[in-house]
């Protein structure tokens, strides 16, 4: 069985990641490992930005990027008075390259994420970034879903 060091905790923020994020601090104290929490900013595709007049794409992106540093502070303060390592690192991008470039990058033996739980057309039309994570991931995964998380057969 391979020594898990690093974990990454890829995050947006959302109810699914929060509750994931309990499973990561569990993990890395359990593993003694170092915690590295991503947040990607994906930014806006150019051709929506005529839709908005009060501010720029620039803007939007600043104002995404202070909201995220001030969330993974706290994060990594939650982590850190639980005695466990903890580095954050924000991106720029499509979230699931940006999560396993830093994965390969950060020599990433667990990544834990959560799950939103999609399902029919948003699943077809979206698609997961847990999804697409797993299939091109450098190392194992762990999928953590919501308890309210409602799941529908297709």
């Amino acid at each position: 069985m391979k020594t898990i060091r690093t974990i990454l905790f890829p995050t947006d923020f959302s109810d699914a990641s929060g509750y994931a994020w309990k499973y990561a601090l569990l993990h890395a104290g359990k593993h003694k490992a170092k915690l590295v929490v991503v947040h990607v900013i994906h930014r806006m595709p150019s051709d929506y930005q005529f839709l908005i007049v009060a501010m720029t794409p620039a803007q939007i992106y600043d104002r995404l990027e202070d909201r995220a540093k001030r969330k993974l502070v706290r994060l990594k303060k939650e982590a850190e008075r639980v005695g466990l390592r903890c580095d954050t690192i924000i991106r720029d991008g499509q979230p699931f390259v940006q999560i396993i470039r830093c994965a390969r990058e950060v020599r990433s033996d667990m990544i834990i994420i959560g799950s939103h739980g999609r399902t029919g057309l948003a699943q077809v039309l979206i698609g997961s970034v847990a999804e697409k994570v797993v299939r091109k991931a450098p190392c194992s995964i762990l999928i953590v879903r919501h308890p309210l998380q409602k799941f529908r057969m297709p």
